[in-house]
This record gives C-alpha cells, sequence and structure tokens, in this order.
C-alpha cells in the first residue's frame, strides 16, 4: 500500500493480504482488499472535548461570585452556556455515523449538559433561599449550603471528566 496512512478522521492500516483478492473478468480487473480504520480522536478532542470542559468550568464561577452579585447576570451565563453546549453538540454529531445505541461522545455530551443544568438549579434554589431569608435562619442554612455546593460541584466534575477520560482512553487503546 503506497501513500498515507495517516488521514484526517483515520489511520489506515496495512491491508490484510489473506483476505485481498485479485481477479480479471475478460478486461477487466478486480481488485477487494481490506483495511483496517482506525479512528483518530484528536478532531473531537479540539473541536469538542475542550470548548465544553471550558463551557462546563464557566458555568461553575457563578457560584464563587458574591452573593450580592445580580442574580440575573448568573443566570444569563448559565443559559447561554447550556445554549452553546447544544449548539457545540449537534455541529460535532454531524461528523459521527449515526447509531443506535451511545456512544462515548453521547456520554460526554449528557455528562456537559448535567453539570451545567445541575449548576443552573443550584444557583435557582439559591435565589429562593435568598428570597425567603426570613422563613429561614439564612446565615446557617444558607451558608452552609453554598459552602458545600462550591466544593462539591467541582468535585463532582473533576471526579465525573477523569472517569470519563479513563474509560474513552481504554476503549480507545482497545481497538
Amino acid at each position: 500500500m503506497t501513500g498515507d496512512k495517516q488521514l484526517l478522521q483515520f489511520t489506515v492500516s496495512d491491508p490484510i493480504y489473506k483476505q485481498t483478492k485479485y481477479t480479471l473478468n475478460g478486461t477487466n480487473w478486480k481488485l477487494n482488499g481490506k483495511f483496517i480504520l482506525k479512528r483518530n480522536p484528536s478532531g473531537l478532542i479540539l473541536n469538542l472535548f475542550v470548548p465544553s470542559l471550558s463551557i462546563i468550568l464557566m458555568t461553575i464561577v457563578p457560584l464563587y461570585l458574591k452573593d450580592d452579585f445580580h442574580f440575573a447576570t448568573t443566570i444569563m451565563l448559565v443559559l447561554t452556556s447550556m445554549l452553546c453546549l447544544y449548539t457545540l453538540f449537534q455541529s460535532s454529531l454531524s461528523d459521527v455515523p449515526k447509531t443506535a445505541y451511545l456512544k462515548f461522545i453521547d456520554y460526554w455530551n449528557i455528562l456537559s449538559l448535567v453539570i451545567t443544568v445541575a449548576n443552573f438549579f443550584t444557583l435557582i434554589i439559591w435565589q429562593i433561599c435568598n428570597d425567603n431569608r426570613e422563613k429561614i435562619n439564612h446565615k446557617t442554612i444558607l451558608g452552609h449550603v453554598k459552602n458545600v455546593m462550591r466544593v462539591l460541584m467541582p468535585l463532582i466534575t473533576l471526579a465525573a471528566v477523569v472517569i470519563y477520560i479513563m474509560m474513552a482512553s481504554n476503549v480507545y487503546n482497545e481497538h
């Protein structure tokens, strides 16, 4: 085989010679060959994983802003991030074959959206508690909840991303 073995999305293996057939039908030659294509993940990493991880980190930032920071600004940041994630996922899925089962890229998309939605609802619950501060002991309960969520959300995100990377690299190395 001559030519580049490293293509944009795939690496082409040497042909499997036992299954390669050459036949001559009159004046026509027919060649059947079998090649193994191994997907090159660098395009997806640069076009999907890095931008979506950046967007996830942007949705965690409002958890650390001052309590008196304008609520509409923080919610709009998270909502805009959700829309950007959805658009990013739609464009990335156009390059992936459609299947009836979930692929690792689908799990990444679900993980990203779940983290973003969890941050959204965390901010909503904080605002509801701020609005009802006369009914609850605002400084103790809400302060503890905010501190726990400020630690818990990044830890859950980090753990999920690390587990995903380990599983995806394991599957990639097996094939």
